[in-house]
């Protein structure tokens, strides 16, 4: 999701670098991307604090643990709540993650969206610097790996740094779409390079085991790689998923994500 965020985000937003660099740009910028995160946030934050009063006044009554004291579960502490409310719980702010365990992806998100003018400016000029970006942004992912002890599953540590090697993969890409998007490519071309990336995707996971280790990379590399793949929305898999399921999926998708914590612990 982070390498299709900095693609969309430098798509949408590539010719307007000027304005975004000034600061009514910039508020407005951060407004609307306030607005497509926060409020489910929000929303899930609070449902998950009525759960969490709910859960620990049947459990007194019952005489048993609430399943938000036992000592697995994530955090559910009044620095974490305030943390989550103005968004920074996983910029390196807690030990573990907090309340929605799932929202550490909104944070860094956020963290993105401050970022991306200066970001959005390093890719400003020849289709090299996308390539340059991408470099940038694999040799970042391999860092993280070589200093984890859990493959990719980086969020309330190192979150912010994980997202953002993603995240200018994706800027990479959308440089490098922008600069070749006019060519004339056959249909069946892009059509073999998406059943390509779906058979390494499927190959790496079910090849690199059950468990996060280094090999996160190979999962990472063509799924990100389907995003620039599926741009051109030429080819089979772009058609397939034109179709009414895929659309509606992914119109739900932010909310499936952020809200499976409910059902979870349900």
């Amino acid at each position: 999701f982070f390498a299709l965020s900095g693609f969309i985000l430098t798509y949408a937003y590539g010719h307007r670098l000027k304005d975004l660099l000034q600061w009514r740009g910039y508020r407005d910028f951060l407004r609307a991307r306030l607005i497509r995160l926060y409020p489910l946030h929000l929303f899930m934050l609070l449902f998950i604090l009525g759960m969490v009063i709910t859960l620990r006044a049947l459990a007194a009554a019952g005489g048993y643990v609430s399943i938000y004291d036992l000592p697995w579960h994530q955090d559910v502490s009044p620095k974490g709540f305030v943390l989550s409310l103005f968004l920074v719980q996983a910029w390196g702010t807690m030990d573990r993650l907090t309340w929605n365990g799932l929202s550490w992806f909104v944070s860094v998100e956020f963290a993105l969206c401050l970022l991306f003018p200066a970001l959005l400016y390093l890719s400003n000029g020849r289709p090299w610097r996308g390539a340059a970006l991408i470099a940038a942004g694999v040799a970042g992912l391999l860092a993280l790996l070589a200093n984890s002890t859990h493959g990719l599953d980086i969020t309330f540590d190192y979150g912010v740094l994980r997202g953002l090697s993603v995240f200018v993969i994706g800027i990479g890409m959308a440089v490098l779409f922008r600069a070749v998007k006019d060519q004339r490519i056959p249909a069946w071309t892009h059509s073999v390079v998406q059943i390509l990336l779906l058979l390494l995707l499927g190959y790496a996971v079910t090849s690199t085991g059950w468990s996060h280790t280094r090999n996160d990379i190979y999962t990472v590399l063509p799924l990100m790689a389907l995003v620039f793949a599926l741009a051109f929305d030429k080819g089979i898999l772009a058609q397939a998923l034109k179709t009414r399921v895929p659309q509606l999926l992914g119109e739900w998708s932010y909310a499936i994500y952020l809200g499976q914590s409910i059902w979870l612990t349900a």
